[in-house]
């Protein structure tokens, strides 16, 4: 990086120039900017770093249009996360590249964890930070960090009891009441990660109404968010009195599909 500064040179305006390797991927390749080199990295530079990388991508590589995501810089969780965030609207509102934002996924165990990668690297989404977490404790750096949330909690699994029919027998009444507390805790928790103006969406594979209507009611009565029609989501034949008001059971033997629940909020501005 030094030897390139002196010999070649810096453009003018360019504020600091980053190291950029090429990832082989199973669909091509992936350019990498600033891989580690730049640890002091401020926003203004992640934006030129994403400008500089798809010019390179579109006229170097032939990729039209090329795709631009952004991921954490280096091991403190805090300072990777803050320098994102001060970022992410600067790409986002940037005219001149192809920006497709950054999801991070959570779950409890790593095992979980290991499965969305997996997942994610068959898909090629290189936008993804897949992490540990118990949904019930508060991440102060991911407070009104999010356009979207979507949060699919734990339930009973009822909904697909015809793949899973021991289901049936294990499952307890207990268990559901238990099952609807937890969503709730955890709700509590994951509707501050919105934006004002963005959107939760909660998700269960089940049919109870205690983990489902009943907590959706619950949660409107207890947090600044509103109901948002899911009909400009769903295709005709769902349309009904409940998806005009925000949400939708899926129900086996009268939908091609087994059972599950969503429901989805906006948060108030």
């Amino acid at each position: 990086l030094v030897g390139g500064q002196l010999i070649v040179g810096r453009l003018r305006g360019i504020e600091r120039p980053p190291l950029a390797p090429m990832i082989p991927t199973d669909k091509g390749a992936s350019l990498l900017i600033d891989c580690g080199a730049n640890v002091d990295a401020r926003p203004s530079m992640l934006v030129q770093f994403a400008k500089m990388g798809s010019i390179y991508m579109e006229n170097v590589c032939g990729i039209k249009n090329p795709k631009v995501g952004i991921v954490n810089i280096g091991a403190e969780e805090e300072k990777g996360n803050a320098l994102v965030k001060e970022t992410f609207p600067l790409l986002k509102n940037c005219p001149d590249i192809n920006f497709i934002g950054r999801v991070e996924a959570r779950d409890l165990t790593e095992y979980k964890a290991s499965r969305i990668r997996k997942h994610a690297d068959r898909l090629g989404a290189g936008n993804i930070h897949v992490s540990v977490w118990d949904a019930r404790v508060l991440r102060e750096d991911s407070v009104e960090a999010a356009d979207v949330v979507l949060a699919d909690l734990p339930c009973s699994g009822l909904g697909v009891a015809g793949r899973k029919p021991d289901l049936k027998y294990r499952v307890t009444e207990k268990q559901q009441e238990e099952l609807a507390a937890l969503q709730r805790e955890i709700l509590k928790v994951v509707q501050s990660y919105v934006k004002p103006g963005g959107i939760l969406v909660y998700s269960t594979c089940t049919i109870n109404r205690g983990e489902n209507e009943e907590n959706v009611k619950w949660f409107l009565g207890e947090f600044p968010f509103e109901a948002v029609s899911l009909n400009d989501c769903l295709s005709r034949e769902l349309h009904g009195e409940t998806t005009k008001a925000g949400y939708l059971q899926l129900l086996p033997g009268i939908h091609a599909s087994d059972g599950f629940f969503i429901a989805k909020f906006r948060k108030k501005s």
